[in-house]
């Protein structure tokens, strides 16, 4: 297992631009859930969708599902990313003018700053089209469960299916600790301080 001083230099390789204090904080999480996968025995069933994990943890049985986000783009990509309509306004981006079947133009999540700087609003573009293509939003489930009965549960939506499998991994190991406290108590309520 690489040690933080390990983790934050190929952090800082990898992104120069990185604060040293961002990069230091970062290595720190990275070995923190990398300590956490060893504990637990964490590991998804494969990469085909939807994905799966299942390990007991403070007395739980934990489920984590990775799988598609059908409301991701009206919830997330809409308010990151832009939209496609049929108005003008400023810094909108034509949008395949000769197919009738589809909307006029693409207008950035921040149409303002995409108007002064076209290369983001391309770039912008270019990402909203790929999108159900090269890539999708997906939702991450955590629950936690004792004898059966889901006790805790925590969701994260909105994920880039093309995020980094360490942001996706280091996702699980925040919302377990969220579905868990959550569960902790709800059994306290149930079972009055036991």
């Amino acid at each position: 297992m690489q040690t933080q001083a390990q983790i934050y230099r190929s952090v800082r390789h990898q992104h120069p631009a990185l604060p040293a204090l961002s990069a230091w904080q970062h290595a720190g999480q990275k070995l923190e859930v990398d300590r956490w996968i060893t504990r637990v025995g964490f590991a998804w069933n494969d990469s085909i969708e939807p994905r799966y994990a299942r390990w007991c943890e403070s007395g739980f049985d934990v489920e984590a599902r990775l799988e598609a986000d059908e409301h991701g783009w009206d919830l997330v990509g809409v308010d990151t990313i832009g939209e496609f309509q049929n108005r003008w306004v400023p810094g909108a981006i034509a949008h395949d003018r000769f197919n009738h079947r589809v909307l006029d133009r693409f207008v950035p999540a921040n149409a303002s700053y995409a108007q002064a700087h076209p290369a983001y609003g391309q770039a912008q573009y270019q990402r909203a089209c790929a999108y159900g293509r090269d890539w999708a939003y997906r939702v991450l489930t955590v629950k936690a469960i004792r004898a059966d009965v889901e006790l805790g549960v925590a969701v994260l939506g909105g994920i880039e299916s093309d995020s980094d499998e360490d942001f996706v991994t280091g996702s699980v190991f925040d919302l377990t600790a969220e579905a868990i406290q959550t569960a902790g108590l709800k059994l306290r309520e149930l079972c009055g301080e036991c």
